[in-house]
C-alpha cells in the first residue's frame, strides 16, 4: 500500500513539475510578443488606464450596492426591534400560547 502511495505522489510531483515549466515558458513568449515601439507601449497604457477606470467604477458601484443593504439591514432590524414591543406582537403571541395549551393535536 505505502508503495502505491509512493509512486503516486512521485507521479504528481513530476506533473507539477513539468506544468510549472510549461507555465513559466508561455509567460516568456506573451511578453516577448508585447509591441516594443514607442505607439505600441502608448496603447498600452491607455487601455491600462481604461481598465484602471472600469475598475474604480465597478468597486464605486460595489460600494454603494453595500451601503444600501446595510441601510436596508438597519431599517429591518429597527422594525423587528419595533414589532417586538408592539402590543400586537404581544397579543397574538400570547394568543398562540393559550391556543397551544387548550388545543392538544396528538388528542385526535
Amino acid at each position: 500500500m505505502m508503495a502505491v502511495l509512493l509512486i503516486l505522489n512521485l507521479v504528481l510531483v513530476h506533473r507539477l513539475s513539468t506544468m510549472s515549466g510549461s507555465c513559466t515558458g508561455s509567460h516568456l513568449d506573451v511578453l516577448s510578443s508585447l509591441p516594443q515601439s514607442d505607439e505600441g507601449k502608448a496603447e498600452w497604457i491607455r487601455i491600462l488606464n481604461q481598465q484602471q477606470e472600469l475598475h474604480k467604477k465597478e468597486i464605486d458601484r460595489w460600494q454603494d450596492v453595500l451601503r444600501w443593504i446595510s441601510k436596508l439591514v438597519s431599517e429591518v432590524h429597527v422594525n423587528l426591534e419595533k414589532l417586538q414591543k408592539s402590543s400586537i406582537y404581544q397579543t397574538t403571541k400570547t394568543q398562540d400560547s393559550w391556543e397551544s395549551t387548550t388545543f392538544d393535536k396528538t388528542e385526535l
